[in-house]
């Protein structure tokens, strides 16, 4: 990279940035080009120090930014890393609409993920400590889900639909209504699973009872295709979609029927 690229205020298009510890070359030359749109890729993320470096690209404060990706570079499990406090300083403006991220090494993601309202397709590959995903499943705008070789994920549950039963009980008596319904990942067409050698089990989104009553919930209204490959250990899973592809997860023993099965038009399994 350049040194000091960011001296150039105007910039409104720079593909990529490669952090570096050279000399005017830090994640911080990021802060001063505002006006930069369309897709910026950040490599090297390894190098920002914590959160407070992180923060000093400013990325929240540049709203024509559609498309982010973030990719580290691959470190042993064990190493010592900053990655959770760089990701959350990292934080995006809410207009955004792609995110990609690779070899982040924290155990959780941060919870910015939950005001992105616009953000139409996710990435999330070579995670390799992340033990829990945010809630995707409240994304209103969705489309697109891709999660590969997230080895430390063992199961999908009411965390990944983003049910909770304190929640519901809350907008129950506010409505005072005893029966609801609510949608989880409303808009998602594609979801893809790949390479998730430790994922055990795919809980279907069960209603959520309470004191107050019953939410009746919809999982995947409108997916279209979905795709399974290389889960050895995966046994059931809910089945949905128009498309539903499963590749190389040899232990599967059923499919449970559920939400979006009666519009299952083409099934492909491959062991």
């Amino acid at each position: 990279m350049p040194a000091q690229i960011g001296q150039l205020t105007c910039l409104q298009t720079l593909k990529f940035f490669d952090v570096s510890q050279e000399s005017g070359c830090g994640i911080e030359e990021l802060g001063t080009l505002k006006y930069l749109k369309g897709l910026l890729e950040i490599r090297n993320l390894e190098l920002v120090k914590g959160k407070e470096a992180a923060k000093r690209a400013k990325l929240f404060e540049k709203p024509d930014l559609s498309r982010l990706e973030f990719e580290w570079n691959r470190r042993d499990q064990k190493s010592d890393n900053h990655d959770e406090d760089v990701l959350e300083g990292l934080q995006p403006h809410p207009n955004l609409e792609k995110l990609r991220i690779y070899s982040f090494m924290g155990n959780k993601f941060p919870q910015w993920f939950m005001n992105l309202s616009k953000l139409v397709e996710l990435r999330i590959k070579d995670c390799q400590r992340c033990s829990e995903l945010p809630a995707l499943g409240q994304l209103p705008s969705l489309k697109g889900l891709h999660l590969e070789s997230l080895n430390n994920i063992r199961y999908f549950g009411d965390e990944f639909y983003s049910i909770t039963t304190n929640e519901e009980e809350g907008r129950s008596r506010a409505s005072g209504s005893s029966i609801r319904r609510r949608k989880f990942f409303p808009a998602l067409e594609e979801l893809n699973v790949k390479n998730m050698r430790n994922l055990v089990e795919w809980k279907d989104a069960d209603p959520v009872r309470s004191t107050i009553g019953e939410t009746e919930v919809d999982a995947f209204p409108i997916l279209s295709d979905f795709r399974i490959e290389s889960c050895p250990q995966l046994t059931t899973f809910p089945c949905s979609g128009k498309s539903l592809d499963v590749r190389y997860s040899h232990n599967l023993t059923s499919i449970k029927t559920g939400y979006g099965t009666a519009s299952v038009e083409e099934l492909s399994i491959q062991f």
